[in-house]
């Protein structure tokens, strides 16, 4: 793997790291709503543990879908070194699709 593959692979493994947070605070605020703030910390309040749990479900998303276009951001466009396996093979009708339209 290339390293903007492993950019990639690191961008969506904290997706899911976040989306495990998003969860964790989700749990707490519901079970601060439930009980009245009986169980868990009670410096925190339910209304700190539902934001924490919108940021966090918020950033887990995005980076979940837009990883590609943020490896695309901080590495730029993909340089393609080996010509494709459809690079001068003839069509059916014996053309090339190497050739220029005119």
């Amino acid at each position: 793997m290339r390293p903007r593959d492993l950019f990639g692979v690191g961008i969506r493994l904290m997706g899911v790291y976040f989306f495990t947070q998003a969860i964790y605070w989700g749990f707490w605020a519901v079970s601060k709503a439930e009980t009245h703030g009986v169980i868990g910390n009670p410096n925190v309040s339910v209304a700190e543990n539902s934001a924490y749990a919108l940021i966090y479900l918020v950033s887990s998303l995005l980076l979940l879908f837009l990883a590609d276009h943020i490896v695309l951001v901080c590495y730029g466009p993909q340089i393609r070194t080996k010509p494709r396996d459809t690079d001068g093979v003839l069509s059916t009708d014996g053309s090339s699709n190497t050739a220029s339209h005119p």
